[in-house]
């Protein structure tokens, strides 16, 4: 039998104290993320490595005894809870309460801070990659995280541990392993037309329909530096360069004629080989402005 004690009650336990785990309900649940609370000012930004458990925040390893229709499981369950830590103890301007570290605001305790803090990193990753599902965002946000101990061993707990889960989330390494975006548009013609000032090439965004995001890549397209060569000028210069360049704006599952503009030397080029058509390479990179795709592609300069 386990009795959770809700709320300031004074409570003395004079026997039986197993300091045995406390986490139920949502925190414990299978598929879930439970989120244990750290003061902000016991982690490494504030001097403390590695960061400390709040002594109230719940230790998994409870047993789970029955499935959702009140049967006696086989076995217990025991799940890997809670799974990460998160801030908690932050200044807010919406409600009272104590003010610890004189800043003028009050400042707001226990994991419903810390996990409000956690799922505004879990938004982050989810506006980086609209793709990404659940289980995405919680693996990068365990694998990220600074490790910590569960101050209820003898020795420190290397990895998961029930006090502490994988530990205080960071949100720049969880962005930095987040899976990328599949290439959102894609040539939907093996040709590009250059005249003028500009370039005109029509693409596909090929995210899901539905999505709020447009296919936003950035296009290049790039020519080698000595095709064609322009009378000995371009001899000694770079291996390539690049031709015109762009954002693609265009809405899940739609084709459209986007608009590059010509760099001044792809002007050049344009100027002085019209009528000709020569190879080249369109280059896609992601928001992030990393290259996820290039492919060969003709090119037509007018």
């Amino acid at each position: 039998m386990k009795t959770v004690l809700l709320g300031n009650s004074q409570v003395t336990i004079n026997e039986f104290d197993t300091k045995s785990g406390t986490s139920w309900g949502h925190p414990n649940s299978q598929g879930g993320l439970g989120v244990g609370a750290v003061l902000y000012r016991q982690t490494p930004s504030f001097g403390t490595f590695p960061p400390l458990i709040e002594s109230f925040s719940s230790a998994g390893g409870v047993p789970i005894l029955f499935d959702t229709s009140g049967n006696r499981l086989p076995a217990p369950q025991v799940r890997t809870q809670p799974a990460i830590t998160a801030p908690d103890g932050a200044d807010t301007t919406f409600f009272g309460g104590s003010d610890p570290d004189a800043t003028g605001f009050p400042n707001f305790f226990g994991t419903s801070a810390a996990a409000p803090h956690a799922a505004g990193v879990a938004a982050l990753l989810k506006d980086l990659n609209p793709l990404v599902g659940p289980d995405d965002i919680y693996n990068v946000l365990k694998t990220s995280a600074i490790d910590m101990d569960d101050p209820a061993t003898p020795t420190f707990d290397a990895g998961f541990d029930f006090g502490t889960g994988f530990g205080l989330i960071q949100a720049d390494g969880a962005l930095s392993q987040l899976p990328p975006l599949p290439v959102e548009v894609q040539p939907a013609a093996s040709q590009v037309s250059c005249q003028g000032a500009r370039c005109q090439l029509r693409v596909t965004c090929i995210l899901p329909q539905g999505l709020p995001e447009q296919c936003r890549n950035q296009v290049s397209v790039f020519v080698r530096a000595n095709t064609p060569r322009l009378k000995g000028d371009m001899a000694r210069g770079p291996r390539r360069l690049k031709l015109a360049a762009g954002i693609a704006n265009v809405p899940p599952s739609q084709t459209a004629a986007i608009r590059l503009k010509l760099t001044k030397q792809g002007r050049a080029v344009v100027r002085r080989n019209a009528g000709r058509k020569i190879n080249g390479t369109l280059e896609i990179r992601n928001v992030a402005g990393t290259a996820i795709s290039a492919t060969r592609i003709r090119i037509k300069l007018r």
